[in-house]
């Protein structure tokens, strides 16, 4: 009898552990992610009043503390953000948003303008201050950006511009990667309005040598 209880016991044992065996072998990979520039962006007219040569340096750029994590974040809707356990960005979310800036800025002040990355020392006509103030990922919902930014001549600490906008853009479905996408697509909008206030000071200071 005990060795009947006893052979069941180590049965059941056995089968448990390799149940846990075969589950971790089948753990899903991890799959990892970066921003792509807009592709209104890459394909962006070129505008003749950005002819002459100038130079912008985009940074620094910060983000909300809880996104600058390897996992992408995601809402449920309400208060609670979710973790994506298997997906996550290849590298700093706050980095990968500064490439994506400059990259989108470069193409839409094509053909005159030089867009970097801010780094002190380096002489610009104009610097942009970025801070992403939101991005909520609703899958199957929406994607929101806020950003606020602030436009500096050369090394002034006083900026020339104080802007605020908040980008939404509709995300079908509920894979991460098209959400990706989607948050590029809202970069993109935002690095059109930052373009738009470069040209306007362009504009300006050249009616300003013209008079």
């Amino acid at each position: 009898m005990k060795h009947a209880t006893l052979f069941r016991f180590v049965t059941a044992l056995s089968l448990l552990l390799a149940a846990l065996l075969q589950g971790c072998g089948s753990t899903a990979p991890v799959r990892y992610y970066s921003l792509a520039p807009m592709k209104e962006a890459m394909t962006y007219g070129r505008d003749p009043v950005a002819q002459p040569r100038f130079t912008v340096g985009v940074g620094p750029v910060e983000i909300p503390d809880f996104l600058e994590r390897p996992h992408i974040v995601t809402r449920n809707g309400g208060n609670e953000m979710i973790l994506a356990e298997y997906d996550r960005w290849a590298g700093s979310l706050k980095q990968d948003i500064t490439r994506v800036l400059v990259e989108d800025l470069s193409a839409y002040l094509a053909p005159g303008a030089s867009v970097l990355s801010w780094k002190r020392g380096i002489p610009l006509d104009w610097r942009v201050a970025v801070e992403v103030t939101r991005l909520d990922v609703t899958l199957g919902r929406e994607v929101v950006l806020g950003a606020q930014w602030a436009l500096f001549a050369g090394d002034r600490k006083a900026p020339l511009k104080l802007r605020g906008q908040t980008f939404t853009e509709s995300l079908e479905g509920k894979d991460i990667s098209a959400a990706v996408a989607v948050i590029g697509n809202a970069m993109g909008r935002l690095s059109k309005e930052i373009a738009g206030d470069v040209r306007a000071e362009w504009r300006d200071r050249e009616d300003g040598h013209a008079k």
